[in-house]
Order: structure tokens, then sequence, then C-alpha cells
């Protein structure tokens, strides 16, 4: 049984058989050992053994059976092992999309402010050739950058062959998967105890009430799904973000309530991205208004953040300001810390 009673299994490993070949018979494949080393370093971190599960049947076809459809949609966690075959699977990619539209419709793609899926990069895959749902997701990175653009694969050896840095690699990401099972499978009244419970983001009101950070996203619409993902996100840190799919009502003028939306905001994130940049329209008119908003508070004050979802150029009236790269691995984190020292200005509760 899952450490989270809701589910069947606590991870779901989904890879190309292509990257678990061996070039020795007599050894393992890189996922086998992936998924051997964890299911003996979770339970030294959690105390309990995880469920983990991974399909080693080659696929037969291009669709999935009913027992992995079961499965994708009773885990807890995917574990997608990014590498060029990955993307070009049929079969990968029926996995990460059945997981993620089930995981929309049940429990959300983010819980307790925490991804539920975790990305291996086992080798490069370049951003724009990443699926759209895990390019702004935090990477572990397997490999390292070389000179002239080439990539070597951390060895996974023990012995002769051994690099520290795949263990640190590896360490990071049990401990980060540690983290995700210990809190959400922790006790209700744990949960729920209403200290945990208060906001970290409560802005106390003139009237003494309080009510949550208000932070709105301005975007292209070509980057909705990264968009998206960081929404939820926010929701999950007790933040109140802003975007137009859900915040604005069918039957009211857009650009009426968009510049409102952003002027009763407490911080705007710009999200830049090839298409942002590259687009002409209304999102370049929320800039412009987002910037002249910025203009008009007080100095050292974080009112306008861009946050990069690729790497891509920034444009020159942002440069003077710090951006984020979201894209890495202490992307959110970084965000965070922005919007924390927003809060702090606004006499703003925090624990």
């Amino acid at each position: 049984m899952s450490l989270m009673p809701q589910f069947e299994d606590d991870i779901f490993i989904s890879y190309s058989h292509a990257d678990n070949a061996s070039f020795d018979p007599e050894r393992q494949g890189w996922v086998d050992t992936l998924h051997e080393r964890l299911a003996i370093r979770l339970p030294q971190l959690l105390g309990t053994n995880p469920r983990i599960y991974r399909d080693t049947t080659l696929p037969g076809n291009d669709l999935l059976t009913g027992n992995l459809v079961f499965k994708l949609s009773n885990t807890a966690i995917l574990i997608a092992v990014l590498t060029p075959a990955y993307i070009r699977s049929d079969w990968c990619m029926h996995e990460l999309r059945e997981f993620y539209r089930r995981a929309s419709e049940n429990g959300g793609l983010v819980f307790q402010g925490r991804a539920r899926i975790f990305k291996v990069l086992k080798s490069p895959v370049p951003y724009d050739e990443q699926p759209p749902e895990l390019r702004d997701l935090p990477s572990y990175n397997f490999y390292e950058e070389e000179a002239y653009g080439t990539a070597k694969e951390l060895s996974s050896d023990i012995g002769a062959g051994y690099d520290i840095r795949y263990w640190e690699k590896f360490d990071r990401l049990a401990h980060d998967i540690k983290a995700f099972l210990e809190y959400t499978h922790a006790p209700n009244e744990y949960i729920n105890h209403p200290y945990l419970n208060t906001s970290s983001y409560a802005v106390i009101t003139k009237e003494g009430t309080t009510r949550l950070l208000k932070v709105f996203l301005c975007h292209a619409s070509d980057d909705k799904p990264s968009v998206r993902l960081l929404y939820e996100r926010l929701c999950a840190e007790n933040i109140d973000p802003w975007i137009d799919e859900e915040n604005l009502l069918p039957g009211q003028y857009w650009e009426q309530e968009i510049p409102k939306a952003v002027r009763n905001s407490d911080a705007v994130i710009v999200c830049l991205s090839q298409a942002s940049i590259n687009k002409r329209g209304y999102i370049q008119k929320e800039i412009k208004y987002a910037l002249d908003l910025a203009d008009e508070q007080p100095e050292g004050v974080i009112f306008l953040i861009p946050l990069r979802l690729q790497n891509c150029d920034v444009t020159q009236r942002l440069q003077p300001l710090q951006w984020v790269d979201y894209f890495h691995e202490k992307g959110h984190e970084r965000l965070m810390r922005a919007l924390r020292a927003r809060a702090s200005t606004l006499n703003v509760m925090t624990h």
C-alpha cells in the first residue's frame, strides 16, 4: 500500500527501454540501477518502504494496457527519465500524458507546493524539444557539459569508476522524493494544524483582516501550459495568482479587467520565452503597463519580476531588473524568496 492512502503506488518510473540497455550483458542497465538504489535509499530516509513501480516489459504497440492506465492513475509521483530516446518514444509520451491528465483530475499536478513529476535528465535534451509538461520543472541532470557542446553522462559505477557527482545528484533526488512523501503522508492533524495553515503571505489590511498576496501572471498564450503549472504552484503556496483563464469571467471586457487586475496586484510576474518576446499584441501592452506601475513604487521595492521560462533574451526595458531562470533547479525557490521579500514590504505576517 502507498504511503499516501489515496494512491496504490508512491512512485512510477517512466523510461525508454533503449536507455536501460547495457553494453555489458553481465551488468544492470542504467534505469535498473536507479530503481534498485532508490529502493534501498528511500527506506533509509523514510523509515518505511515506499511502493515503486516500473514496467519492465517491452511495449508491443502504441496503446497503453489497462494495467498501466490503472497504475498511472493511482501513483503519487512520476519519475520521467528524460533522454532523446524518451521524447521520440510514442509509448513514453503516452505514459507521460496519461499521468499528466490523470493527475490533473486526481489531486492536481502540485501537492502541498510540490510538483508530482520528477524530471531526471540522463542525457541532454534541449529545452525546446522537451515535452511541454516537463519543460519548466526542476531537473536532476546526470551528465556534465563539456567543451564544444558535448556532454558526458555521469558514471553510476561503484569501485574504480566511482564518480562523486553521480552520487550527489542521486542523493538530492532521493532526499527530494523523501521530502514529498514524508510531508504529504503526514497525519491530517499535522497538515491541518492552524499554525501551519496560516498563509506565509497573508497581507494585513487596514481593517485588521488578512488576505493572500496578489500576483498577476503576465504571459503569452503560447506559454499557457507552463504558466498553468506556475499558477498551480503559487496557489499551493497560499498565494493568490491572477490568470485570465481562471479569473476573467465570461462577458467581462478583458481590455478593462486586465489593467485593473495588474493595478490591484501586489506583484507582477512577467513570463518570458521566445514566444512572448517576439510576439506583438496585447502582451506588450501588459508589460508596458506593469513597467509604468513599477516606476510608481518606492525605491527598492520588488514589484515586477521577470521570469524566464526558457533560455531567451530579456527585453530592453526589463534588463535593469534581476530576472529568475525558472527552468533552473533553484528557479522556484528563488521566485518564492522574491515574493517573500515583497510580502515583507506590505506589513505581511510570515512564518
